[in-house]
């Protein structure tokens, strides 16, 4: 912990409107443990070896509908003129009942590490009836050593639909996204990791008629994705979906929770996952009915694709249902190359690396055609 306290003193200034919820997160941080649920697949041994500083933002361009982190600090955006965006600070006193509920103590070790390093955050509001057409755009510019804890806070008002896009950053990320979603409000969010080691944790909650989509597309040294979404109205509905590409020593864990509170709810989780040379996932999701939420439907699939001995992948799909009229299902493959399939395709004249790819590009297409459909503005 000697890096994580040196980070904190760093950061902890009184006369900071963030210090009082990083202090609480600091004082609830336990550092996760690698034989328990649910790190116990996860290799994070090298983690807590690297060197990290608390650096200060830069300067950066920002073009239209972009925002704009440094180092883990928002620094700027150009959105429309009918959008808020704030700093989270200055969020605080204009919004403060709101995102104080939002700002709740956390469980999961990574969202108390993004709580305790934050520094400033953003607030977006889409106003009620606003439909964005253009996807905004959140990049990371981070330098080499720095600790970036990205905060995001998106709320869509009634009627209200937007699009987000978030670029990975490289070296250490752990992120925070909020979204909450009124009354028959879309929203559609992709995430994408590159390089380092990148924590995401995004919590949802959906009112009645509103509508989620996610992609989590990673590729990074380790990656991790704590999703909880709670469907709060009647015809709530989320799809979550994420694709990881991973060789050498590459790890990518997923770790879902979806909760039906209220009647004919829809969910469905799809994940995929390739994995070559020593590369290592896991997948836990759970899907939660409560008993009120009569009508559920819910689906749940991890699909994972192994190039040969050494790839490991663990799955832990599960449901927990108290409401009898529900349609759920959850389910899992584990699949290594089909050597008719290659067989087949080198009998037409492809090497034997153009055989693989081309089946690793059918595993793949089914996600990264429908990512594109959606953000391919």
């Amino acid at each position: 912990m000697t890096t994580f306290d040196t980070l904190y003193q760093m950061l902890d200034k009184p006369q900071d409107a963030l210090a009082e919820y990083r202090k609480e997160a600091w004082q609830a941080l336990q550092l996760p443990i690698a034989r328990k649920e649910p790190f116990k697949y996860a290799d994070l041994s090298k983690l807590w070896d690297l060197p990290l500083s608390a650096l200060p933002p830069k300067e950066a361009a920002i073009e239209e509908n972009t925002i704009v982190f440094s180092n883990g600090h928002f620094v700027g955006s150009k959105l429309p003129d009918d959008i808020v965006v704030l700093p989270l600070s200055a969020a605080l006193k204009t919004y403060g009942a709101f995102l104080k509920r939002r700002m709740q103590t956390e469980r999961d070790p990574f969202a108390q590490i993004s709580r305790s390093f934050m520094t400033e955050g953003v607030f977006i509001y889409v106003p009620p009836a606003v439909n964005l057409q253009q996807s905004i755009r959140v990049v990371h510019k981070n330098d080499k050593g720095a600790i970036a804890c990205p905060q995001i806070f998106l709320r869509v008002g009634k009627q209200g639909a937007c699009k987000l896009q978030i670029e990975g950053s490289h070296y250490f990320t752990s992120s925070t996204l909020d979204i909450a979603l009124d009354e028959g409000a879309q929203a559609k969010v992709m995430q994408r990791t590159s390089g380092g080691y990148q924590f995401d944790c995004t919590r949802a909650s959906l009112q009645k008629d509103s509508t989620l989509l996610t992609y989590y597309l990673s590729d990074g040294v380790c990656s991790r994705c704590d999703i909880r979404a709670e469907l709060l109205g009647t015809n709530a509905s989320a799809t979550l979906k994420g694709l990881s590409r991973l060789t050498g020593e590459q790890q990518a864990h997923q770790h879902l929770h979806v909760q039906h509170v209220a009647e004919n709810t829809h969910s469905n989780q799809h994940f995929k996952t390739i994995l070559k040379d020593n590369a290592k996932s896991s997948f836990e999701g759970k899907i939660y009915v409560e008993k009120e939420a009569q009508q559920t439907l819910a689906y749940q699939l991890n699909n994972n694709l192994l190039f040969g001995e050494t790839a490991i992948a663990n799955s832990k799909p599960n449901l927990e249902i108290f409401a009898d009229d529900v349609k759920a299902s959850h389910g899992t493959t584990m699949t290594r190359l089909n050597e008719d399939e290659l067989f087949y395709l080198k009998s037409r004249g492809l090497s034997s690396d153009q055989a693989q790819a081309m089946l690793e590009k059918g595993f793949v297409e089914e996600i990264l055609q429908e990512a594109n459909d959606v953000f391919g503005d």
